[in-house]
């Protein structure tokens, strides 16, 4: 709701924080070798999962309004040239990790018209949403690209408490069920009962 996204119960996976989703999703998407497009800094452990599974990560400028169109459209045309595949573009655009920053609605308009050029999907970690404490929330990736071509995960774990690790992953039906086959275990229910309550 908070995110504009129509979605219901059964498109969502509850997993053991966003990382644990991180992790399937680039395990369902990524052949060794396969490039993941990421802004020029990115989380630590994201960037540890990728390099784990052997993707080509490449990293697009930023400014301070997020990733540069202009760059990454340059970036996606010199991959393509090197014939290599390119699975995903990672973004972190609401309280970028670690630089701060919150990509504009227009700003995000404009990637998702790149990569619907280039039929590039959008994985969009949106896990510090929740901690805004001031001004406006700008709509997610996921609630404005019109072809679905958006994966989308989310956690609780930064508005509960630490070590309750609870997340969750949106994507379409292909993408999902082929993440589920990545998944470690079950998920916490105490930490479930929590976010629950």
């Amino acid at each position: 709701r908070d995110r504009k996204m129509d979605i219901s119960a059964s498109d969502v996976v509850i997993t053991s924080g966003s990382g644990e989703a991180i992790s399937m999703v680039i395990q369902a998407l990524t052949d060794p070798g396969d490039v993941i497009i990421t802004e020029k800094f990115v989380y630590s452990g994201t960037l540890n999962q990728m390099q784990r599974f052997d993707a080509d990560v490449r990293a697009v400028e930023c400014d301070d309004s997020g990733i540069d169109v202009t760059a990454l459209e340059a970036l996606i045309k010199d991959v393509l040239k090197q014939g290599k595949k390119i699975k995903c573009l990672y973004t972190i655009p609401t309280f970028q990790n670690p630089i701060g920053w919150t990509m504009p609605e227009d700003r995000r308009k404009d990637v998702i018209a790149i990569c619907h050029k280039y039929d590039i999907p959008i994985f969009e970690d949106d896990c510090y949403f929740d901690l805004r404490y001031e001004g406006d929330d700008v709509d997610s990736f996921y609630s404005m690209d019109t072809r679905g071509q958006t994966i989308y995960v989310g956690s609780f774990s930064k508005i509960i408490a630490p070590g309750m690790r609870l997340g969750y992953l949106i994507a379409p039906e292909e993408v999902r069920n082929r993440a589920c086959s990545f998944k470690a275990g079950a998920t916490n229910p105490f930490a479930s009962l929590a976010v629950q309550e």
